[in-house]
């Protein structure tokens, strides 16, 4: 007997990243966080996010993917939903991403809060936290941010957890 195949019915995450590519108004080299060492990426629906601004043209797994990725895990934050305000890659100058890339991106950002419903977001650093305020995405979530001191190339691994353990805690602890 031949069993009927199964079709794969697509994730909210899924259908929301499809949404975006088809998308004229958003261009074509867009960058989602993907499964890595055991870390789901964007497809974690976790109540932590953790959110950068845009994606460079770097190529992933950079030394700063891996050990963010591996900090996630000894932590117990694999489905941590990880993600940018911004999905397109390139450049970000010292203002931060422009409004106008920033108003194209908003609607999708505020899908994916209704989607994972987080808790606290954790921005890759304080321009990440303006830009939520800007956007007025999160009122009701708590936001904080990682100081970079080098973990994204590679440096003070202790740091990082640290930094991300504390920011935890202290989510908690306000709750």
């Amino acid at each position: 007997m031949v069993s009927p195949m199964i079709e794969k019915i697509p994730t909210s995450m899924e259908r929301l990243q499809h949404d975006m590519r088809a998308d004229p108004k958003i261009g074509d080299d867009l960058f989602f966080f993907p499964e890595y060492n055991d870390v789901e990426g964007f497809s974690g629906t976790g109540n932590i996010w953790f959110v950068g601004l845009k994606r460079s043209r770097r190529s992933f797994p950079d030394t700063g993917d891996t050990l963010l990725y591996e900090t996630l895990s000894e932590l117990g934050l694999a489905n941590a939903h990880l993600t940018h305000i911004s999905k397109e890659r390139g450049l970000v100058t010292a203002q931060g991403i422009e409004h106008t890339e920033i108003q194209r991106m908003r609607p999708y950002f505020r899908q994916e809060l209704d989607l994972c419903d987080p808790s606290v977001i954790i921005g890759f650093d304080q321009n990440v936290y303006h830009a939520l305020k800007y956007m007025a995405a999160t009122d009701d979530v708590a936001i904080r941010f990682l100081n970079q001191s080098g973990w994204l190339d590679g440096r003070n691994p202790d740091q990082l957890r640290a930094n991300i353990q504390s920011i935890i805690e202290d989510a908690d602890k306000s709750d």
